[in-house]
């Protein structure tokens, strides 16, 4: 994966791109992620499209912007990356933290968008105890224990039945969030706590969204994306039994097939 960068304010924003075609697919990663996610499930994509990935704020390549990084600024930051390469329209895909980045751009920026795909992600706010977690998260960072979070993060990512399976993967994973910087973690985590629910936008809007869910998603429980399901005739879910929060590794065939059929066909 070849990397990009673009100057902006007193950092420098990390992206990279692959494929050609008429539509354009932003991919945006989740918290203690990076680009090098979409590793192998990118190959599916990219085949039919021009596929754009971005390193969130304090994340991969991306440097730290402040110390809280809202969802506002990370949806200005991809706003600034479409800017820079001439993008008029095109869909967006957001995994997790990046689907509440999605959530926000689409509030922003309704007619920069083709269509969303929400990746194992929700259009709602933090509930009081989700805000709670994450603040004693950032507690045992600043204790020096950010291998502990990342230690029991990234397995609880998926679903127990694919522990085992994805081993290697894992192990892969542990590394990016191991080398995310605890400013980048806890901007994040911060800017988390602090979003703004943003159900209305899929109760109003106009253009085709895939809900991609897992039944064993242990981040965002699937009665809490069920409920969303209905908010919208234009909202259509992808529930996934034999995943958790990624579907896109652990169901990577059909959420591809998802994905390439909604946008050829909308």
């Amino acid at each position: 994966m070849t990397y990009k960068y673009i100057a902006y304010r007193n950092i420098e924003i990390a992206f990279c791109e692959q494929g050609q075609g008429d539509k354009t697919l932003l991919l945006l990663h989740g918290y203690l992620e990076d680009s090098t996610v979409w590793n192998g499930f990118l190959e599916h994509l990219s085949a039919e499209f021009r596929v754009i990935c971005i390193d969130l704020l304090g994340h991969g390549k991306t440097g730290v912007l402040g110390e809280m990084h809202t969802m506002t600024d990370m949806a200005e930051t991809v706003f600034f990356v479409t800017k820079y390469l001439s993008i008029k329209t095109f869909w967006l895909l957001g995994h997790s933290m990046g689907g509440y980045v999605t959530m926000e751009f689409a509030y922003r920026y309704p007619n920069l968008l083709e269509g969303i795909v929400l990746l194992h992600s929700s259009a709602k706010a933090d509930t009081t105890d989700k805000q709670q977690a994450r603040m004693r998260t950032i507690d045992l960072i600043k204790q020096g224990k950010r291998n502990l979070v990342t230690a029991e993060h990234v397995p609880m990512t998926f679903a127990p039945e694919n522990l085992v399976r994805y081993t290697e993967r894992i192990a892969e994973l542990k590394k990016t969030a191991e080398a995310t910087s605890e400013k980048g973690i806890i901007a994040a985590l911060l800017g988390m706590r602090d979003r703004i629910d943003r159900t209305e936008i899929l109760r109003t809007i106009n253009r085709p969204v895939l809900f991609i869910c897992g039944k064993q998603d242990n981040f965002i429980p699937f009665p809490v994306s069920k409920q969303q399901f209905t908010l919208s005739s234009h909202i259509i879910p992808l529930i996934l039994e034999h995943s958790g929060h990624m579907g896109f590794i652990e169901e990577e065939k059909t959420v591809a097939k998802a994905i390439v059929d909604i946008i050829k066909t909308n």
